[in-house]
């Protein structure tokens, strides 16, 4: 697993991104092949008590986006230590999925948010992977 460059947003209200890990990634941007299984860790540091719920993620190849889909068991299910999220504490955040084959192939700019209960982002950050 190889640490990806990030472009932070500074809308993140309510935590901070310590790293994120991508693999398979043996580059910079990481290289992502169809039909095959990918992982992203993220590393993140709570600044205020987070109860939360769900996350998002956008891919966009220039103008056009489109919504990566997520399991429905959010946030919860995925992060150890598990929720509640205390202000203070450090909490990985992993995500396991099959990259789909009919992604279009070339670099793409990931957006990942983490959400409140009441839907309200409290992490936000940007990465690229190129899809082949």
């Amino acid at each position: 697993m190889r640490k990806c460059t990030l472009k932070l947003e500074n809308s993140s209200v309510g935590a901070t991104v310590s790293s994120v890990f991508i693999a398979p990634c043996n580059e910079d941007p990481c290289v992502l092949f169809r039909n095959t299984p990918a992982s992203i860790r993220i590393e993140f540091r709570a600044v205020i008590d987070i109860d939360a719920t769900r996350s998002t993620a956008l891919g966009s190849f220039g103008n056009e986006r489109m919504r990566v889909t997520l399991p429905t068991n959010g946030v919860c299910g995925r992060v150890n230590p598990s929720c509640l999220l205390r202000a203070g504490e450090t909490y990985n955040y992993i995500f396991n999925a099959m990259v789909p084959g009919g992604v279009r192939r070339g670099p793409m700019l990931v957006r990942w948010e983490l959400l409140k209960r009441n839907g309200q982002m409290f992490l936000c950050f940007d990465f690229v992977v190129m899809i082949q």
